[in-house]
């Protein structure tokens, strides 16, 4: 079973880049405010997956950003 997309946030699967593109089309990687160092924490959307993943990785790497406004 994939994703549904209840949450109303349609992300698409950009992959990644760390010297060539990567599962573009397969995931979507998501850089999150977090970091300690040289490292950074991020989020893993799958396409064909309901799961969201946090994993931590260097600076190095490009991923997609999600602007969100928290002026509620």
């Amino acid at each position: 079973e994939g994703a549904s997309n209840e949450s109303g946030f349609t992300a698409l699967p950009a992959g990644k880049y760390q010297d060539s593109h990567g599962s573009m089309g397969e995931y979507g990687y998501f850089w999150s405010n977090s970091t300690n160092g040289n490292n950074v924490s991020f989020w893993l959307l799958a396409h064909k997956n309901p799961d969201a993943y946090n994993g931590t990785t260097y600076k190095t790497l490009a991923m997609s950003v999600r602007c969100i406004n928290n002026n509620n």
